[in-house]
């Protein structure tokens, strides 16, 4: 037998019919101790959110590449005589 997960926003109550109207919005504190909480959304309520926030973009690959060293190589005896 199966199982229906059935999901409801944390903010309004409404049912979360459609997994791909479902939003999370997770709230960290600059006090660690206080945790990190995470609420279930509809779309529509995480946009009116978004809408009074910034928006943030993290690049870590594109830093991470910036950051590694080139790659050196062993050139061989007769390589560096010519």
């Amino acid at each position: 037998m199966g199982q229906r997960i059935i999901k409801f926003s944390d903010l309004s109550g409404k049912e979360i019919e459609d997994p791909k109207m479902e939003a999370t919005i997770t709230i960290e504190f600059a006090d660690k101790r206080r945790g990190r909480f995470v609420l279930d959304v509809t779309q529509d309520e995480a946009n009116e959110l978004a809408d009074k926030g910034t928006k943030v973009t993290t690049v870590v690959e594109a830093a991470a590449e910036a950051i590694r060293p080139a790659r050196r190589t062993r050139r061989s005896a007769a390589a560096a005589e010519a």
